[in-house]
C-alpha cells in the first residue's frame, strides 16, 4: 500500500497523470486505484528510464568528442526538402520555376509524387554524406545524399535534377549540423544500460521517497452491540 502511494506521489512530481473516466465508472474504488497505480507505475518507469539514460549519456561527452574528431564526415549532417518526379524533364521544369521565384513547398505540393508532397517536401531526418540518418538510425539512398551534399548554403537547391533509383529529385538544403547536434547520438551508442539498471534506478527513487515520507494512518473503528 505504501509503495503504491509513493508511486502515485512520484508520478505527480514528474507531471504524470492517468485519467480513464470510463474505467473509473465501471470499477469500484479499490480496483480503480489498482488500475490507476499500475498505469502510473509504467509511465513513471519510462520517465525515469529516460532520466537515467540522459544522465549516463552526459558522462560520455569526452568519448563522444573523440569519436566525432576521428571521423567528422560520419556525423556532420544535412536536413533537406525534396520534390521527386518520374522524369528528368519535369524535374528540370520545377528547377526553372524555382529560378523564376517559385515557392519550393508549393511546387512540392503540385509536383511531388511521394508522401512528403503534402508537407512541402520536408524530409524529417538529419543524414550524413552516406545517407545514414543519425537521428533516426535509417538510411537514404547514396545518390540522393551525394546530391544533397553538393549544396553549400541553407536555402540552396540543386540546379540540375538528381537521379536515384526512385526517380528524379530537386533538393533544397534546410539545415546543416555538426558536433553539437550529433553529440547525444554518438554518446547514446556508447552507453550500455540493461533492464536491471533501469529497474534498480526506479526502485532507488521509490525507496528514497519512502525514506523521506511522513506516514500517517487513519483508522475508523466500528463497534457493534452484542446480541
Amino acid at each position: 500500500m505504501l509503495q503504491a502511494a509513493v508511486t502515485r506521489q512520484l508520478a505527480a512530481e514528474y507531471g504524470i497523470t492517468f485519467d480513464d473516466y470510463y474505467a473509473k465508472d465501471l470499477l469500484d474504488e479499490g480496483n480503480w486505484l489498482v488500475l490507476k497505480t499500475g498505469a502510473l507505475y509504467n509511465k513513471l518507469y519510462e520517465a525515469l528510464a529516460d532520466e537515467l539514460f540522459d544522465a549516463t549519456v552526459a558522462e560520455y561527452e569526452d568519448e563522444a568528442k573523440a569519436a566525432y574528431d576521428a571521423d567528422p564526415a560520419m556525423w556532420d549532417s544535412r536536413k533537406v526538402s525534396h520534390i521527386i518526379v518520374v522524369d528528368y524533364d519535369t524535374a528540370a521544369e520545377i528547377i526553372d520555376k524555382l529560378n523564376n521565384g517559385g515557392d519550393f513547398a508549393a511546387l512540392a505540393a503540385e509536383y511531388g509524387t511521394d508522401g512528403t508532397a503534402t508537407q512541402g517536401g520536408v524530409l524529417d531526418c538529419y543524414f550524413n554524406y552516406d545517407g545514414y540518418c543519425i537521428d533516426t538510425d535509417s538510411y537514404l539512398v547514396k545518390d540522393f545524399a551525394t546530391g544533397a551534399f553538393t549544396l553549400a548554403e541553407v536555402g540552396d537547391y540543386t540546379t540540375t535534377p538528381v537521379k536515384s533509383e526512385f526517380g528524379y529529385h530537386v533538393i533544397k538544403l534546410d539545415d546543416i549540423q555538426g558536433y553539437e547536434f550529433a553529440k547525444p547520438y554518438i554518446a547514446a551508442g556508447l552507453v550500455e544500460l540493461t533492464e536491471e539498471d533501469y529497474t534498480e534506478y526506479m526502485n532507488s527513487k521509490i525507496d528514497e521517497c519512502i525514506a523521506n515520507a511522513e506516514i500517517t494512518c487513519k483508522v475508523d473503528f466500528k463497534y457493534y452491540e452484542a446480541e
